[in-house]
């Protein structure tokens, strides 16, 4: 995965916030870079399954492989707990090449959903997989 998230930002929002403060023309090339070199990570390996963060999901990524709208077949899932875990799946077929593209909560949502409800998260996960 590309990931142009420095580690130390709070989270995805706060480091795109101050880069946009900084130089607004900077963070678009920044995120428009690790769209192209998403696209040709996925192109060249081709991967069975794609986990995307849903905060990486934007209006302004279209050009983006993994963009909802370049999806189809696609279901949304929820689960219960303290909080809602919504994920999505959907498939994205290029030329002769196709995916399952799972969008989810970055892992560390995970806690709001309540330790006991975990588990229940990963398994709703590993069944649509499973049926894939």
């Amino acid at each position: 995965m590309a990931n142009i998230v420095l580690w130390g930002s709070k989270d995805f929002k706060s480091f795109t916030s101050q880069l946009a403060k900084y130089d607004k023309a900077l963070l678009e090339r920044a995120i428009q870079f690790s769209y192209e070199l998403n696209n040709q990570i996925i192109e060249y390996f081709k991967p069975k399954v794609v986990l995307v963060p849903k905060s990486f999901n934007s209006p302004s990524s279209k050009n983006w492989l993994l963009h909802s709208s370049n999806l189809t077949d696609i279901q949304h899932h929820e689960v219960r707990g303290k909080v809602t875990f919504k994920f999505s799946v959907g498939r994205l077929q290029k030329d002769d090449f196709k995916t399952t593209v799972i969008s989810a909560p970055h892992p560390s949502y995970t806690p709001r959903i309540g330790r006991e409800f975990r588990e229940s998260a990963q398994n709703a996960i590993f069944t649509v997989l499973q049926n894939c």
